[in-house]
């Protein structure tokens, strides 16, 4: 699991080559991507976020978060593109069938999630 550092990435990439799979930290991404809303936007941003992930298959999740993407990008252009980068990664662990709790972001409290 990665933060979006490109220096782990890279890393990473330079040691495991085409045998590794990454998972970008949703928690993370949700983070940067909330990070360009206004609090009273947050929340039905974050839940999207978490519906799209839980989707059964990738095609559903890539759909969702596409949507979300576009509806995002007329106004808050900055929180369209946040989600857009990476996006790929933030569904590995869909792709590879993972399930359980691993997927789901924590249900610890942040500054995000009050």
């Amino acid at each position: 699991m990665v933060d979006g550092g490109r220096a782990i990435a890279k890393a990473v990439d330079d040691v495991y080559g085409t045998l590794a799979v990454t998972q970008r930290c949703r928690i993370h991404k949700e983070r940067n991507i909330l990070d360009h809303l206004p609090e009273g936007e947050r929340p039905l941003v974050r839940r999207k976020l978490r519906q799209a992930w839980a989707k059964p298959t990738v095609a559903e999740a890539h759909a969702d978060l596409d949507a979300l993407a576009r509806s995002l990008a007329r106004r808050r252009p900055g929180a369209a593109a946040s989600l857009r980068e990476g996006l790929d990664d933030t569904l590995t662990v869909n792709r590879l069938g993972v399930t359980g709790t691993l997927p789901r972001p924590s249900r610890q409290r942040t500054r995000w999630s009050r």
